[in-house]
C-alpha cells in the first residue's frame, strides 16, 4: 500500500536547518528542555535534576484530578506535557520524540504534525485523569509521553499506508514497541497508562483521517502551527498567572499543612481555612489531612473570624 503525498520539496528540505528534526519537533524538544531547566532553578536545589519536588511539578502544571477537575484548572490538560520529573524522564521522552517526530513531520507536514501533537497531548491528559478516577489511583501526572504516544500512533498508521504489514516494516516495528510500552506500563510503578493509551488511540485516529495526496498551503501550515503554539503558550500563561496570584501554588502538601498549623497557633481562622482548602486540593483523602480538617473545625467553628 502506498501513501502518496504532495508535500512541497521546499517544505521537506526545511528540516536541515533544524538539525534534521523538522521545525516543530525541534521547537518541542527545545521547549521541554528549557522548561525542565526552569523547574530545576525553581526548586532551588541541584537534587531536582534527578527528582523534581512535587510542589514544583504542581506549580508548573502537573495534571492532577483534584486540581484539573475540582478546581477547574483545565490548562493542566496541556501544560503537564511540558513538565518532567527528572533528567532521565525528560531525556528518555525527548529521545523517543527525536526518533519518531521527524518521520511524521516530514511525511505530513509541520501543520498537521503540530495539531497532532497538541491534540493527542490533551486527549492523553484527559484519559489520564479518567483512568486514575476509574481505578482509584489518581495522582499527579507529568511528561510528554502522552503526546509522544500520539505521534507513535500516527506513525503506525502512516507505516501501514506506506508499506502495509510487511516483516521488518515500520508498522511491525512500532507495534512491537507499543506492546513493550504496554507491558512496562503494567509491570512498573508510576507509569501513566491512561495518557499512553489515550495518546496512541487518538494519534492513530487523527492520522486515519488525513487525506492522501493533500498538502497544506504555506498559509494553512503557518495557521496550524500558530494556533497550536498559541494553545501551548496559553496553558503556560494560565499556569504562570496562577503561580503569581495563588500564595499556595509553589507549596507542597506538607508545607501547606504547616501553614494551617501556623495559622491555628496564631488564632487566624481565616488563613487556617484558606490553607486547609489549598492542602486538601493536593492531598485530599489522606488520613493526616482528614485529621487536620477536624482540628480546624474544632478550633474555628462556623462564624468564627
Amino acid at each position: 500500500m502506498t501513501y502518496k503525498t504532495d508535500v512541497a520539496k521546499s517544505e521537506r528540505a526545511s528540516a536541515a536547518p533544524w538539525f534534521g528534526l523538522g521545525p516543530v519537533t525541534a521547537l518541542i524538544i527545545a521547549s521541554n528542555l528549557a522548561i525542565f531547566a526552569w523547574e530545576v532553578v525553581a526548586a532551588r536545589s541541584a537534587d531536582a535534576i534527578v527528582s523534581v519536588p512535587l510542589r514544583v511539578c504542581l506549580a508548573f502544571g502537573a495534571n492532577y484530578a483534584p486540581l484539573t477537575l475540582a478546581l477547574g484548572q483545565y490548562d493542566r490538560l496541556l501544560a503537564y506535557a511540558f513538565v518532567h520529573g527528572s533528567i532521565l524522564h525528560v531525556g528518555m521522552n525527548m529521545y523517543a520524540l527525536r526518533q519518531l517526530g521527524p518521520f511524521v513531520e516530514r511525511m505530513v507536514g509541520s501543520g498537521r504534525y503540530a495539531v497532532l501533537y497538541v491534540l493527542t497531548g490533551i486527549v492523553g491528559g484527559a484519559t489520564s485523569v479518567a483512568w486514575g478516577l476509574f481505578h482509584g489511583t489518581s495522582g499527579p501526572s507529568v511528561g510528554a509521553s502522552g503526546a509522544i504516544c500520539g505521534v507513535m500512533g500516527a506513525a503506525f498508521v502512516l507505516g501501514l499506508r506506506l508499506e502495509g504489514w510487511k516483516t521488518g516494516g515500520i508498522a511491525r516495528q512500532l507495534a512491537f514497541w507499543m506492546l513493550i510500552m504496554v507491558a512496562m506500563g503494567f509491570s512498573l510503578k508510576n507509569i501513566d497508562n491512561g495518557a499512553h493509551f489515550g495518546g496512541v488511540v487518538s494519534g492513530g485516529a487523527i492520522a486515519s483521517m488525513w487525506r492522501r495526496g493533500v498538502a497544506y498551503s504555506r498559509a494553512a501550515t503557518f495557521a496550524c502551527v500558530a494556533v497550536s503554539a498559541a494553545m501551548c503558550l496559553a496553558s503556560g500563561a494560565a499556569t504562570a498567572y496562577r503561580d503569581a496570584t495563588d500564595p499556595f501554588a509553589l507549596l507542597g502538601p506538607n508545607e501547606r499543612a504547616h501553614l494551617v498549623q501556623t495559622a491555628l497557633s496564631r488564632g487566624d481562622c481565616a488563613m487556617a481555612r484558606r490553607a486547609l482548602v489549598a492542602t486538601e486540593a493536593v492531598a485530599e483523602g489522606e488520613p493526616a489531612i482528614r485529621g487536620l480538617r477536624a482540628e480546624v473545625d474544632s478550633a474555628c467553628p462556623p462564624g468564627s473570624p
